[in-house]
């Protein structure tokens, strides 16, 4: 297959209020959005509007996963509500560049709404795709290298690479998969741990296949380091992460700032 024929989709996690309305509104189309083209497509994945209990269970699940002991109730309650999803995956709707799953959005839910995403990538055949966030903004010379020339013959699973609990995984900020590890995850819905956040999910399944592939990536977490970056980074990076520290978090003014005084190193 020549290398600009590969279909290639960008799937962004997306949900519903600020700072997310604001980050699809003002950043995206002069970040992802700008890469549409022939074979080239971008999605914003985002589930309905959660109900008082869907929050509720949500926000227990968030809190007791980094508790020194309530992490084994928050496992074992995702594992027991969620395991539906181990066999069958919500419904996708494609409403233009949105895809609608049916099931609540929350972190909880993540997983079984990435899967159900990647599932209708895989039935729309994408050979790439490539899975991130709303902070995120790419190096375009540098994805669209990767995007065009990862081997579609065997299983691929490529980024920044950090490890939980001795399992090597990809952060969900920028996940590489091919055809291939897609065809893989579909098949083994079964085997998708709830009770993990979706990129160490996606990393314990393909384990058993594949190894991660490295790639570089640049962090900042405030204006000062988004002022900051070493050009020399832009050399290599698949993308800038622009994930605040702040509280409240102020990711959209990062991200300004990363877009306004480094826009020729992004092209």
């Amino acid at each position: 297959m020549a290398e600009n024929n590969r279909k290639i989709a960008v799937l962004i996690s997306h949900s519903y209020g600020e700072p997310f309305k604001s980050l699809k509104e003002q950043i995206q189309p002069l970040a992802w959005e700008s890469l549409v083209g022939p074979n080239i497509d971008v999605f914003f994945s985002i589930g309905k509007k959660s109900n008082k209990m869907s929050k509720l269970l949500d926000r227990k699940s968030t809190q007791w996963r980094y508790s020194e002991w309530l992490w084994i109730l928050q496992r074992a309650m995702d594992r027991i509500t969620l395991c539906i999803y181990n066999v069958k995956l919500p419904k996708v709707v494609a409403l233009g560049n949105i895809l609608q799953t049916d099931i609540p959005e929350g972190v909880r839910f993540q997983g079984a709404k990435t899967l159900a995403s990647f599932r209708y990538l895989y039935e729309n055949n994408y050979d790439v795709i490539y899975r991130t966030t709303m902070s995120t903004i790419p190096v375009t010379r540098n994805f669209l290298y990767f995007a065009r020339t990862i081997d579609l013959d065997t299983p691929y699973y490529g980024g920044v690479v950090n490890t939980y609990a001795s399992t090597s995984f990809v952060s969900g900020a920028g996940v590489f998969l091919n055809r291939s590890s897609l065809k893989l995850l579909v098949q083994n819905i079964h085997n998708w741990r709830h009770s993990d956040l979706d990129d160490i999910a996606i990393s314990r399944i393909l384990k058993k296949f594949v190894e991660p592939t490295e790639m570089s990536a640049i962090n900042v977490y405030d204006h000062e380091s988004a002022r900051d970056i070493d050009v020399k980074l832009f050399e290599t990076a698949i993308h800038v992460r622009c994930k605040s520290s702040q509280i409240p978090r102020d990711d959209l003014g990062i991200m300004k700032v990363v877009l306004e005084k480094y826009q020729k190193y992004l092209v």
